[in-house]
């Protein structure tokens, strides 16, 4: 892919967005790279297959690599860490600052590939291969509540924040009062902007998801008053608070369509079909048409979104 160009986007207070290419698309997968003194950290490296991104950031910005410190992935899931094993070869001196639920899956990563071919199949090797593991040397275990003063002078606080995934944290930029939440809120994607339209909803793929947890993440998202949120899947968020409140009201709604479907004697599929019609209901009301091709972006999140409440239904039923 090494032809593709380069989308990085200078977002001001020392933070560039860093398009992944995602699954060969744009505006789908975002990573951050953050500048503090002489220091760099990179904020969700992505996937293996977005390596070249990395390239030909260093190219153009003329960054030197052993500037690059950490790399601080929010969660283990592939989309947002499985590259690091890759991206470490070309950096000599970063770390891997990861959740401590975390860390033993990049070191040894054969569980995550295992289940992640499960979902991906026959795609996985084009999305995700390789996932090389991390030198246990190279990994450092952030607690809820580490500070990380990168280039010394700019605090970067690890806040657990589960609900999403058990091994999720996101970091409280507490200088320039940003938030990088990964996949901890919501996904928001930009394409929806053209009808003036922010769209925002939570992901509930599987195995993980806890709305309770998830819906007081939010809460103590909240509580830290910042003006920006920085999200994975896609960019910069200027009205968290927005956010935040609108994901913890969802992960329940969430719950009830699921419900509602399984009452009926209905599967995985036919909750996809119920978020579809619950998504298109809203996004209609604010002005975007149902037959929208902007539509098509939400595909896999409300496949996934679907089986991972199911998942969460069964756990329920057997606790």
């Amino acid at each position: 892919m090494a032809e593709e160009a380069l989308d990085l986007v200078d977002l001001g207070q020392g933070v560039w967005q860093v398009d992944l290419h995602y699954m060969g698309r744009r505006q789908y997968g975002a990573g951050y790279m953050l500048e503090a003194g002489d220091e760099y950290a990179i904020v969700d490296p992505g996937p293996s297959s977005s390596a070249w991104v990395w390239d030909a950031f260093f190219a153009q910005t003329g960054i030197p690599r052993e500037k690059v410190a950490y790399v601080l992935v929010t969660h283990i899931h592939l989309d947002h860490a499985g590259g690091a094993g890759l991206l470490l070869r070309s950096l000599p001196r970063a770390k891997v600052v990861v959740h401590p639920k975390g860390a033993k899956h990049l070191v040894d990563p054969s569980k995550l590939v295992a289940s992640a071919r499960e979902v991906f199949g026959a795609a996985f090797d084009r999305l995700f291969d390789p996932v090389l593991p991390v030198d246990p040397e190279r990994v450092m275990v952030a607690e809820d509540g580490f500070v990380l003063h990168l280039g010394g002078v700019r605090p970067l606080r690890f806040l657990d924040s589960p609900g999403h995934a058990y091994h999720h944290y996101a970091i409280h930029d507490e200088a320039e009062r940003g938030l990088f939440c990964g996949d901890a809120s919501s996904l928001s994607y930009p394409v929806f902007r053209r009808y003036g339209v922010e769209l925002c909803f939570p992901s509930s793929s599987p195995t993980h998801f806890d709305p309770a947890a998830f819906a007081a993440t939010q809460k103590r998202f909240a509580a830290l008053g910042v003006d920006r949120a920085y999200v994975a899947h896609f960019g910069l968020c200027e009205q968290p608070e927005r956010m935040f409140a609108r994901t913890a009201e969802l992960v329940w709604t969430y719950v009830d369509l699921a419900r509602e479907v399984r009452e009926a004697g209905g599967g995985w599929e036919a909750l996809k079909t119920r978020l579809w019609d619950f998504f298109r209901d809203e996004l209609a009301v604010q002005g975007v048409p149902r037959d929208a091709e902007e539509h098509a972006v939400l595909e896999l999140d409300m496949e996934l979104n679907a089986k991972g409440l199911m998942v969460y239904l069964d756990k329920q039923a057997q606790a």
